[in-house]
């Protein structure tokens, strides 16, 4: 194979096209630049330098790439990493490989040629990726949502596949979905196409730029040119998707959903009412039978002939619904079992054990606002010894009732920014709601970048514990997020890292 050296060159970090840092001067960059890697279908191997002052990983990259170090330490020194691409057989191919320190991300493309095709440079920056046709977007490299949105390219195009929801067919705006998040959709170029055919719940891949709407702290993709939608239905077969995907799809009497996790924990033996966990997030699957039985049938108690435990792994299809504010998969039908989790050494995110700190709000806090006094709109307060970041879209304090104090924040968009601790990741929450607390309140828990992780969309209930499942990153900060317009209010917030 031929050895490609990128020729390395140190600038100061101000002029580096291809790099991200905050403002505290935590940086992440690579020396490729922003067009990325280009490999021939021969393939081979080229090189590149990292620099990065905090420990960094690689959190995703295509199958068809191997790279010889994809972990190091922080170091103020550029460290080499070799890439290597085999023969390419096939059609001309695309990927990102997504590089983080738990502080910032960067993104690096890389494509290489299909055989028989002839040679031409992939530009995410043009429609095509480098093609003659601006609406040819074969070329294109494919992100996923959280890499779409690490990357961060306003003047680049990235396709994205996922689920359809909250889509308006008067002005095309949706939301997409895919395992790794949700984002906006705006701006549909070529709409004129599509009247009549774009459904929620359906399955759609587009092509667009990335834009960020500060108003809202909301993740845009604009100037949206949409590919190829698909939506089964009737007697065709379900669409396969993550929890997360169906939490965010629409609720639906016609659509099927076919969903893969382990059974968590069973709330009814009888019926077959029951929580099903994948790596993002948790279902409820109310009424499992055994054999579909079709929408509105009623339930043959034949959950028991099925002879499910709590740490089987289960694929079931049915629709999705909701009660209550809870998202439910309704009239479900039993698939397969394709193996067992043995849930006996107490997985992470398990909150049976002691929380690693509990911040009580019960007890008044001294020098912080009470409900008599003007509220904030944003502060940093070091409880139980670690620093939690308040920002309010309209304000925060302490409330009183009958003697017990309880912490507000609202509304829409307001969060509580949780502490970090070092070298360990976010793994649970369980917080207990005021005992006049409003019921239609929707918190969920979210990355700093304002992404969701739909731990939860429903409302929640006064005086109430909830228990979370969080999977988080080793140093990966997260917020607790204020989804409905509505004020949130905390008696106690207990964190389990691990």
């Amino acid at each position: 194979m031929r050895l490609k050296r990128i020729l390395i060159l140190l600038f100061a970090i101000e002029v580096l096209p291809c790099c991200s840092w905050q403002q505290d001067g935590t940086y992440l960059f690579l020396s490729t630049g922003d067009a990325g890697l280009s490999f021939d279908k021969q393939g081979g191997i080229q090189q590149l330098s990292l620099s990065s002052q905090r420990d960094w990983e690689v959190v995703e990259q295509p199958d068809w790439l191997v790279l010889d170090l994809v972990r190091g330490r922080g170091s103020s020194k550029p460290q080499l990493i070799s890439l290597q691409v085999n023969p390419n057989q096939g059609k001309t191919r695309s990927g990102q490989v997504l590089f983080s320190n738990h502080s910032v991300t960067t993104l690096l493309s890389v494509t290489q040629q299909g055989a028989g095709e002839s040679e031409q440079e992939t530009d995410p920056d043009h429609p095509g990726g480098g093609g003659d046709d601006p609406a040819d977007f074969s070329h294109t490299p494919e992100l996923t949502v959280a890499a779409f949105i690490a990357a961060a390219k306003t003047d680049s195009y990235y396709k994205l596949t996922g689920i359809v929801s909250s889509f308006n067919p008067e002005t095309f705006e949706m939301s997409l979905s895919d395992h790794s998040g949700s984002i906006s959709v705006y701006q549909v170029s070529n709409r004129e196409d599509w009247v009549g055919k774009i459904k929620n719940n359906g399955l759609i891949t587009l092509a667009g730029r990335y834009h960020y709407y500060a108003g809202k702290r909301k993740n845009e993709v604009v100037d949206a040119h949409i590919l190829a939608f698909s939506l089964s239905g009737g007697q065709e077969e379900p669409i396969a998707v993550t929890v997360a995907q169906f939490k965010a799809a629409s609720v639906s009497e016609e659509q099927l959903y076919r969903l893969s996790g382990r059974i968590s924990s069973i709330e009814n033996g009888v019926y077959g009412n029951f929580d099903l966990t994948d790596d993002t997030g948790t279902a409820y699957i109310y009424g499992l039978t055994s054999t579909n039985l079709g929408y509105g049938a009623n339930n043959d108690k034949s959950f028991a002939s099925l002879r499910l435990t709590v740490g089987d792994e289960i694929v079931v299809v049915g629709y999705r619904s909701s009660y209550n504010g809870q998202t439910e998969l309704r009239y479900p039908y039993f698939v397969e079992k394709t193996g067992h989790t043995d849930t006996d050494d107490d997985p992470p995110g398990d909150l049976d054990g002691d929380p690693t700190f509990t911040v009580d709000f019960r007890t008044k806090f001294s020098g912080f606002p009470l409900t008599n006094t003007a509220g904030l709109s944003e502060g940093t307060y070091i409880w139980s010894g670690y620093p939690f970041i308040l920002k309010a879209a309209d304000k925060f304090y302490q409330g009183q009732v009958a003697n017990v104090y309880y912490l507000l924040i609202g509304k829409q968009n307001s969060y509580i920014q949780l502490p970090v601790m070092a070298g360990k990741a976010l793994m649970g929450i369980k917080f207990l709601t005021a005992p006049q607390a409003s019921e239609n309140v929707v918190i969920d828990v979210a990355r700093t970048d304002g992404t969701r992780l739909m731990i939860n969309d429903g409302k929640l209930k006064k005086d109430t514990e909830y228990a979370w499942a969080i999977p988080g990153e080793t140093g990966m900060a997260y917020e607790l997020l204020v989804v409905s317009n509505h004020n949130a209010q905390f008696q106690y917030i207990s964190l389990y890292y691990e």
